[in-house]
């Protein structure tokens, strides 16, 4: 047998000890929020009883010929370095064909040499969160990791990235919670848009996590950095203003909460997010921005959105066919913004849960809500005082109506009569005096009203006969100078 076949299995054996004795346990299902784990990606259980099976019933030949002819689908290790006081990690630290996992969370890495992994070439999953690391990228690239986790590397000062090296394979990339305020281009001589895509960094990436930096552009020139085919992109928690993604068509989810933008236009300007054509974007959040107003094509050319945010965006006013063109929107969320009607959700066919609540609507006019899929309608805190006959009518599918927070003293006869699928009704904290001012009918299917914090002073028993069936009434008990009475 050769030297160099005897030092491979001799390596592999050591490998397969550390293996039997516990150091190469570790937890990968730290991976996509829309991947599968990597547990069951690499079936590790089943690898792992493999290898001992091998290792314990077959000749040194039969081992040999195993490792000669790269079957290391038997071998597959991972070891777990995780909060064990390491400080640094030297050039070729470890050697071993068949280490697919690392994980080196919580430990006091400040610096990781260059090829300090060249000699794990099967490495895909690496894990180096919470530690001191200054230069993200010092190892220099490797051909076959999939997922790089390099989030909360602690530190005092803001860092600039810079991408040293290439990532072929790389799905995953997660620098989130890095004080990370500007990029570095890879390669000072590249000077044009074009060579930039055309050595791209990462070719295959999908998930791209920037969150919680202090980041204030990403511009035309900053989506070359990245791979613009990329499905899942979080910017959110930073101190955006400009944010160009004119190259990224192919994503599924963008987060872009907790910034500084002031629009979303469909052409380029300042203080803006510019969004061109997005087909295949199902997700977009972008709560906590300043964004006062909206174009009124600025959804046009995302159709396939699912869940649209909204929130906490300083809306005053939203042009009445701005969501006309999302034919697949389910979920959309208005809230906390300073609104004072909703006519713009009209023709939002699909719409399940819509949240309005915590703006300045006053009145709900008749049939403002024809969406006939709606489940879950938000309206409260707002200062609304009537709701019109046939303002729910068309809601027949409304599961949870939320009406709390507002000042409501009487609801109009017949207003619930085409709620058929009615649960839960809120209608707390409002200025209902009596019973009867609900207008309830009998038939209603709800099985929990809350009414608590009204000034309730007077019931009848003879109302409460008539109140919806199988209902719980929930009732504040400090409300004073309640009376019950038998009289009609």
């Amino acid at each position: 047998m050769k030297k160099q076949t005897i030092h491979v299995i001799f390596c592999t054996l050591i490998h397969l000890i550390l293996f039997a004795i516990g150091l190469s346990e570790i937890n990968c299902e730290r991976v996509l929020d829309y991947g599968k784990s990597y547990n069951s990606m690499y079936d590790e259980d089943k690898s792992q009883e493999e290898a001992f099976a091998l290792h314990r019933n077959t000749e040194d030949s039969d081992l040999e010929k195993y490792i000669l002819k790269g079957d290391y689908e038997r071998f597959k290790v991972s070891f777990n370095f995780s909060y064990t006081i390491i400080k640094a990690l030297g050039k070729e630290f470890i050697s071993s064909p068949f280490i697919v996992c690392l994980n080196f969370e919580g430990n006091q890495i400040e610096s990781v040499e260059s090829g300090a992994f060249n000699n794990v070439p099967a490495l895909e999953y690496l894990n180096m969160e919470r530690n001191s690391i200054s230069s993200f990228f010092s190892f220099n690239g490797h051909k076959n990791l999939k997922t790089l986790i390099l989030a909360r590397q602690s530190s005092y000062y803001d860092k600039q990235l810079e991408i040293i090296g290439e990532y072929p394979a790389l799905l995953h990339l997660d620098l989130s919670v890095n004080k990370i305020s500007s990029f570095v281009f890879p390669n000072s001589e590249w000077n044009s848009y074009y060579q930039i895509s055309r050595n791209s960094t990462f070719p295959k990436l999908q998930y791209l996590d920037l969150s919680y930096n202090n980041l204030k552009e990403f511009n035309y020139d900053e989506s070359f950095l990245f791979n613009p085919n990329i499905t899942y992109l979080n910017l959110s928690n930073n101190y955006f203003v400009n944010v160009d993604l004119r190259l990224f068509k192919n994503l599924i989810e963008l987060r872009l909460d907790n910034n500084d933008l002031e629009a979303i236009n469909e052409y380029g300007s300042s203080r803006s997010l510019y969004i061109n054509e997005m087909p295949k974007l199902k997700y977009f959040s972008i709560s906590n921005n300043r964004l006062r107003s909206l174009s009124q094509f600025v959804f046009m050319n995302i159709p396939e959105l699912v869940t649209l945010n909204l929130s906490n965006t300083e809306l005053e006013d939203i042009p009445s066919n701005v969501f006309h063109h999302l034919k697949s929107l389910e979920n959309l969320y208005l809230n906390n913004n300073k609104l004072f009607t909703i006519h713009s959700v009209i023709y939002i066919s699909s719409l399940s849960i819509l949240s309005v609540a915590h703006n300045q609507i006053r009145e709900i006019g008749p049939e403002i809500l024809n969406t006939h899929a709606l489940k879950k309608l938000y309206l409260n805190h707002n200062i609304i005082e009537n709701i019109h006959e046939n303002t729910f009518s068309k809601l027949e599918s409304l599961e949870e109506l939320y009406l709390n927070n507002n000042n409501l003293a009487k609801l109009p006869t017949g207003w619930d009569n085409n709620l058929r699928n009615l649960r839960y009704l809120n209608l707390s904290d409002n200025k209902f005096m009596f019973l009867e001012s609900l207008s309830l009918s009998k038939s209603l299917p709800v099985m929990k009203i809350d009414l608590i914090n009204n000034i309730l002073i007077h019931m009848k028993v003879e109302l409460l006969r008539n109140l919806p069936e199988n209902a719980t009434i929930y009732l504040n008990s400090q409300l004073e100078n309640r009376e019950l009475s038998n009289k009609n």
